[in-house]
């Protein structure tokens, strides 16, 4: 077994000494190298050149989401297995598999776990695993994100909420100035619907940001992403009361929501909105192409 760490230097607000140390003592006569770089630029040259020079079996991504997004972005289609240390906010992909937040413990599953295949969405040739998305929940991974990056008082409130940071992010964004309004063209299976949205989801995985359930019936490994469309509402009360909905999966009985599954579709969008999935932002555009790429991840989960 060779295997490669990638860290997220800003792992568990700022633990990432401590992380690397636990996983010498447990790996050392296997790690081939340790990628630890500030931008995902650098990480993914730097992981390349390596997957390309030598035979890796295992890419072990040290961070939440975000860093196992930046990873399978070069893994994915690969022989190459993942193997999860979570050390982030949500850690959505490392919680839907039940792999433990404690670093040892983490540790024992890369070493003992199973191999499972999962599918991966791409969008616009970027590649995603849990979920995403545009329209409000965009807006409240952009609040979140910018909430997090605040030195100490993001290191507070991360300390103090945890995933509920996406909780409060959504607040603030329910509260700002402008309506949430995103008209949408979705194209698939030869059928054209134009719709003004609130959300509109593309899912592998049945919640994101640890606490809302947006599309309950999601698997990452059935060869089809769930998509959730809910129209947009003038009123506030009534996104909040969606929003309550969604935290319990119960927006799912409401006339406003479609859901429907899919292997490839393409939206449209009146403006250029962002896309975020994975924690992570794609640049504004106005077009996403949307499709499954079939177990194309090789994930290490509990035996």
């Amino acid at each position: 077994m060779k295997m490669l760490v990638v860290i997220n230097p800003r792992a568990k607000n700022g633990r990432s000494e401590q992380i690397k140390s636990i996983i010498h003592q447990q790996f050392a006569p296997y790690i081939a190298g340790i990628i630890e770089h500030p931008s995902v630029e650098e990480m993914h040259e730097d992981l390349q050149r390596r997957l390309d020079a030598e035979k890796i079996d295992i890419v072990v991504a040290v961070g939440g989401d975000g860093t196992i997004n930046a990873v399978l972005n070069i893994i994915a289609g690969r022989d190459v297995a993942l193997g999860i240390i979570p050390a982030g906010t949500a850690n959505d992909l490392a919680n839907l598999y039940q792999i433990p937040a404690d670093p040892e413990k983490a540790c024992e599953i890369i070493r003992y776990g199973n191999d499972c295949q999962a599918d991966i969405i791409s969008v616009n040739g970027w590649c995603y695993v849990t979920a995403g998305g545009f329209g409000m929940a965009s807006d409240v991974s952009h609040r979140a994100n910018k909430l997090k990056r605040r030195a100490y008082f993001g290191k507070l409130l991360l300390r103090l909420l945890g995933s509920r940071i996406y909780v409060l992010a959504t607040l603030m964004s329910l509260f700002r100035k402008d309506a949430h309004r995103y008209p949408v063209t979705v194209r698939c299976n030869g059928a054209v619907a134009d719709w003004d949205s609130l959300f509109l989801m593309i899912d592998n995985q049945h919640f994101l940001g640890s606490h809302f359930q947006m599309t309950p019936q999601a698997k990452n490994n059935d060869g089809r992403f769930d998509v959730c469309l809910i129209e947009s509402l003038r009123s506030r009360l009534g996104i909040l009361s969606v929003i309550l909905q969604v935290l319990k999966g119960q927006h799912i009985y409401s006339p406003q929501t479609h859901l429907w599954q899919e292997s490839e579709l393409t939206v449209q969008t009146e403006k250029p909105l962002t896309f975020f999935a994975d924690g992570e932002t794609l640049p504004p555009t106005r077009t996403f192409n949307i499709k499954l790429l079939p177990s194309a991840l090789n994930v290490i989960v509990p035996a």
